[in-house]
């Protein structure tokens, strides 16, 4: 629900790239996150259930950035979602 709120959200069929360069989230109920970052503007989600279809979405956020990493901070606790960036 934190990464809905002023984020469109698609699916994306494209390449991915290496896994390594991904920050992983895990959740204990849910399934595993694999985020890559895409460009200024969006970034890509592999969402990776325990029990279903993999999916990977394209998120583009039409607000501010910094309320997204926030989210994503509150979310996971990663030190690397607690910057902020100036534009």
């Amino acid at each position: 629900d934190y990464l809905t709120d002023g984020v469109r959200r698609s699916l994306y069929f494209g390449d991915l790239p290496d896994e390594k360069e991904a920050i992983c989230i895990s959740t204990h109920f849910c399934g595993t996150f694999h985020v890559y970052p895409l460009d200024g503007e969006s970034m890509l989600v592999r969402y990776r259930p325990y029990n279903g279809i993999n999916r990977t979405y394209k998120l583009t956020w039409e607000n501010n950035f910094n309320n997204l990493l926030e989210s994503l901070y509150e979310t996971t606790g990663h030190e690397v979602f607690a910057e902020k960036i100036t534009y």
